[in-house]
């Protein structure tokens, strides 16, 4: 049998495509620091709020979005922050406030899951320079998506 070295540059670039699609490739590592998506992040509480809002009765709906004004569109800057995921093991999250929290991560393909120092788990997917956060079971209907992107 010949050695793969020798086999013509073609058959050499088939044998590595078969690889990599047996799942041989390695998956992205989420190393790095990444930056929060403020419009995602918006969107996605405005669209958590709509589903919660959709339970209430109209009355109880209309005094809900009374109290509520038009936060998720006034929260601008203040939904900032970024995730710094290192080689370690640990994340550091730090919010617009300059607030920092800790935790821990792990990745199984291109799958985070990170667990927070107050108990919170996370499980997110990497899509190129991309994350796509949810927060573990909580419950809820409709779980809020943070999305991140790679600096």
């Amino acid at each position: 049998m010949r050695s793969l070295f020798r086999l013509p540059s073609f058959a050499a670039l088939g044998a590595a495509l078969v690889l990599l699609g047996a799942g041989v490739a390695l998956a992205a590592s989420p190393v790095g620091t990444w930056t929060l998506d403020e419009a995602a992040l918006r969107d996605s509480i405005r669209q958590k709020v709509e589903a919660k809002l959709a339970k209430l009765s109209p009355e109880k709906r209309a005094q809900a979005e009374a109290m509520m004004g038009h936060m998720p569109d006034t929260a601008k800057g203040r939904l900032s922050g970024t995730a710094e995921f290192k080689p370690d093991g640990t994340v550091v999250f730090v919010d617009g406030k300059g607030r920092r929290r800790t935790g821990r991560w792990t990745q199984e393909g291109d799958t985070i899951h990170a667990h927070g120092e107050g108990g919170q788990d996370y499980v997110g997917t990497l899509e190129g320079d991309t994350m796509r956060v949810k927060a573990g079971d909580d419950g809820d209907d409709a779980p809020m998506e943070i999305v991140l992107h790679r600096q």
